[in-house]
C-alpha cells in the first residue's frame, strides 16, 4: 500500500504494520510467497508451518514440531521420544512387610530353615507376640514383657532407667548353642566385672544383653573396659552363680551405635563371642553353654536374676539356633541383620540433642557416685535459682574417664540440650580409673581434658569435678592428691568453664575421710547424709554461680549487711552508708567473685565465719577481713589448701 493514500479503512502503524478495519466487501488475501501477516492479528483460519503457524486447526496434548513439517500431537509421550538409562533393582529391603521380600533381600539371607527363633521386632510384632520367622513357626513365638514402646528401629527396651522390659525366649532355646542380637546400644555398659568374681553384685551392675531367668541358666553381660593404654574395648561376659565366666577383649574400640552381637557356644569347646560378625579374642576363661536348663527361660534384654540386669537398647532383632554356627555363618547372618536394621533407618548417628529454647538444663555427668548407688542419687536433691531449668543425671557405675573419653557419645551424652537458655554438664568420674587403671594420674588427668573437649562439642558449658578420699584400694588418697592439684590448673587450658571443688570439704577430700562410716559407705561412696547436705549442696552453688549476675547483668544491694550467696558473681553495693559483706564458704567453689563499691562509703568484705562442715576457719589474704574504698572495686579468688587436707581460703586478685 506504499505509494498510494491510505483509505478511511486501513491505518499503518510507526512499525509498518498494517490494520485493516474494513475491506468493503473485497477479499483480502495476503500473498503466500511474497506477503508478510501479524500472526497475532489472525483470528481464524489455518496459518502454514512457515509462518508460524501449527498446520492444522486445533491441537491438545503433547505437540511436536520441527519447523519444516506440520505439529502434530498425542494425548501421552509416545516412548520414542523417551531416552533415559534404565534402572535395575538389585535389591530390595522392606522392613515394614518381611513376607512379601523376594529373592535378594536380607530376608532370604537369612538362615530361616535352620534357626530356632528369629524376629524382627518392627516388623513381626503383635501386642505381646513377637512372631518367629524361622521354619519353626508359632511353636517358637517370643513373649514381649514390660510394654517397651514399638518404633520404626524395634523395641524401646528399659528407656532412662526403667527395668523390666525384655523378650522371652520360648523354653526350648535354653539348650541353644548360638544367639545374635541386633540393635542400636546406647552403650555396652561399664567396666564392672573386671576385678570382681563370680556371684558378686558389682558384675549384676552391668545391662544383660542376655539373660536366664534362672541360675542355671547364662547371663551374658556386654561391656565397655579399658585396656590400657590406646583404645575402648568391648568386654562381653558369661555368668551363672557357681560356673565359669568367659571374657573377650576386642581389637579395637566399637562404641555407642547400631551393632549385632553374638554368642557361640557347645558343652565342649567353649564360647565365642562376635561384634558384626567379626569373632573376638577370646580370653582364657572362655565360658561354654549350660549343661542344665533347669525350668526358667532366656530373656533378650535382661531378667531380674543379678541386680541392675536389664539393658537399655533399641532392640531391632533376634535369632538364635540349637547348633553352633561357623565363622562363616555368623557373618552372613550378622551382615543380614544389619542391613535389616539400615533398611528401617537406624544409623550410627546419634540422635539430635532435643531442642529446649529458654530452659535451662544441668546433668550430671559420671559413674556410680552420680548414680547414687548408696542412697538417692545427689543431684536428686540440687536446688536451682532457675526453678525452670531441667536436671537430668547420667550416672553409670563403673563408668570411667577413660569410657567417657573413647566414646563422645557414651550412653547417649551428645544428646545435652543445645538450644538451651543455658546448659551445664558436671562430670564427677575419676575414682574408677584411680582404683583399676594402674592409677596413674598423669592418664587419668588427660582422660578428663578429652571429656571436656567432648562435652564442649555439644554447646554444654562443663565443670570438672576434684576428687574426693577413697580407701578402697591403697593408694586412693595418693593418687587423689596428685590428681586434683592437676585439675585445678589445666582445666581451663582443657576449656572447663569451672572446677568443683569437692576435694576442698575435708569430710570428703582429706586423706582418711573414706574411713568415715558417717559419710562414706564402704571407703568409696559418699553416704546418703553427704549427698544431701554437702555434694548436692557443692553441685547446686556450682551451678547457681555460672548461671548467676555478671558485669553486664550485676545484683545491686542497698543494704548495709548482705551474706553473699552462689549467684553473686558480681555484686554491686550502693548502701546509704558504710556496708559489710560477708562471702560463702569457700569449699566447692573456684571461681572468681566481684564486688563493685558504687557508694560514698567504705564496704567491708569478711569470709565465711567457719567452713561448712569444717573445723577450719576461713581467711581473705591471711586475715579476717579486707576493705573496699567507695567507687572501687575487687575480685577475690580461691586459694585450695593441700589436698591432703582439704580446705581452702579467699584472696584478692
Amino acid at each position: 500500500m506504499t505509494g498510494a493514500t491510505m483509505s478511511k479503512d486501513a491505518t499503518m502503524a510507526v512499525g509498518g504494520a498494517v490494520t485493516v478495519s474494513s475491506t468493503n466487501g473485497v477479499p483480502f488475501a495476503p500473498s503466500a510467497t511474497t506477503d508478510t501477516t501479524n500472526a497475532n492479528n489472525i483470528t481464524s483460519g489455518t496459518l502454514p508451518v512457515p509462518r508460524g503457524g501449527t498446520g492444522a486447526g486445533t491441537l491438545t496434548g503433547y505437540l511436536k514440531g520441527n519447523g519444516t513439517s506440520p505439529f502434530t500431537a498425542s494425548p501421552t509421550v509416545p516412548s520414542s521420544d523417551l531416552t533415559y538409562p534404565t534402572a535395575t533393582i538389585n535389591q530390595v529391603w522392606q522392613y515394614s512387610s518381611p513376607t512379601t521380600m523376594g529373592p535378594g533381600g536380607f530376608l532370604a539371607r537369612l538362615d530361616l530353615a535352620n534357626c530356632s527363633t528369629a524376629y524382627l521386632f518392627n516388623a513381626s510384632t503383635t501386642g505381646t507376640t513377637a512372631t518367629n520367622l524361622c521354619a519353626t513357626g508359632s511353636a517358637g513365638n517370643g513373649t514381649i514383657i514390660g510394654s517397651p514402646a514399638v518404633t520404626q528401629f524395634g523395641l524401646a527396651l528399659n528407656p532412662n532407667g526403667a527395668t523390666g522390659m525384655a523378650v522371652q525366649l520360648p523354653a526350648s532355646e535354653n539348650t541353644a548353642k548360638t544367639f545374635l542380637i541386633a540393635g542400636y546400644f546406647p552403650s555396652f555398659g561399664t567396666n564392672y566385672g573386671i576385678n570382681w568374681g563370680d556371684g558378686s553384685t558389682g558384675f549384676g551392675l552391668n545391662g544383660s544383653t542376655l539373660c536366664g531367668t534362672v541360675n542355671t541358666l547364662m547371663c551374658f553381660v556386654s561391656q565397655d573396659a579399658a585396656q590400657e593404654p590406646g583404645y575402648l574395648a568391648d568386654s562381653f561376659y558369661t555368668y551363672w552363680p557357681g560356673a565359669a565366666r568367659g571374657l573377650a577383649v576386642a581389637a579395637q574400640s566399637r562404641r555407642t551405635g547400631t551393632h549385632v552381637i553374638g554368642i557361640t557356644c557347645d558343652t565342649g569347646s567353649g564360647a565365642q563371642y562376635y561384634v558384626d560378625g567379626v569373632p573376638m579374642v577370646m580370653a582364657a576363661h572362655s565360658a561354654v553353654c549350660p549343661t542344665t536348663t533347669g525350668s526358667g527361660i532366656y530373656q533378650v534384654g535382661g531378667s531380674a536374676l543379678v541386680t541392675g540386669g536389664w539393658k537399655s537398647m533399641l532392640l531391632s532383632a533376634s535369632m538364635s539356633f540349637q547348633s553352633a554356627l561357623s565363622n562363616s555363618q555368623m557373618a552372613q547372618q550378622s551382615t543380614a541383620l544389619l542391613n535389616y536394621m539400615l533398611s528401617a533407618g537406624q544409623t550410627n548417628t546419634p540422635t539430635p540433642a532435643a531442642t529446649t529454647s529458654g530452659v535451662g538444663q544441668l546433668t550430671c555427668v559420671g559413674d556410680s557416685r552420680t548414680a547414687g548407688v548408696i542412697g538417692p542419687a545427689p543431684c536428686t536433691w540440687v536446688v536451682l535459682d532457675d526453678t525452670t531449668a531441667l536436671i537430668s543425671i547420667k550416672g553409670y557405675s563403673g563408668e570411667r574417664a577413660y569410657d567417657l573419653c573413647a566414646d563422645p557419645n557414651y550412653q547417649g551424652i551428645q544428646n545435652l540440650p543445645r538450644n538451651s537458655a543455658h546448659s551445664l554438664a558436671i562430670v564427677w568420674i575419676d575414682v574408677n580409673d584411680i582404683d583399676t587403671a594402674g592409677h596413674n594420674p598423669t592418664n587419668i588427668a588427660s582422660y578428663d581434658a578429652c571429656i571436656v573437649k567432648n562435652l564442649k562439642a555439644t554447646g554444654a558449658s562443663v565443670y570438672i569435678t576434684t576428687e574426693v578420699s577413697s580407701c578402697a584400694v591403697a593408694w586412693g588418697d595418693s593418687d587423689k592428691n596428685a590428681i586434683n592439684p592437676m585439675i585445678l590448673a589445666l582445666a581451663k587450658q582443657w576449656g572447663a568453664d569451672g572446677v568443683l571443688a569437692l576435694g576442698s570439704f575435708p569430710i570428703l577430700g582429706a586423706d582418711g575421710a573414706s574411713a568415715n562410716t558417717t559419710y562414706f559407705n564402704g571407703c568409696l561412696h559418699p553416704t546418703t547424709l553427704a549427698n544431701q547436705t554437702v555434694v548436692a549442696v557443692a553441685y547446686s552453688n556450682a551451678a547457681n554461680e555460672l548461671w548467676g549476675s555478671t558485669a553486664n547483668n550485676y545484683n545491686e544491694i542497698t543494704a548495709t549487711t548482705y551474706q553473699e550467696l552462689a549467684k553473686d558473681g558480681f555484686l554491686r553495693m550502693n548502701a546509704p552508708s558504710a556496708a559489710t559483706v560477708t562471702l560463702p564458704d569457700c569449699q566447692g567453689y573456684t571461681k572468681p567473685r566481684t564486688i563493685y563499691n558504687a557508694s560514698a562509703f567504705t564496704v567491708t568484705v569478711n569470709p565465711s565465719a567457719s567452713g561448712f562442715y569444717a573445723s577450719f576457719s576461713e581467711t581473705i589474704d591471711g586475715g579476717s577481713s579486707t576493705t573496699i574504698p567507695a567507687g572501687t572495686t575487687k575480685v577475690f579468688g580461691i586459694i585450695q589448701g593441700p589436698p591432703s587436707a582439704g580446705t581452702c581460703d579467699w584472696q584478692t586478685l
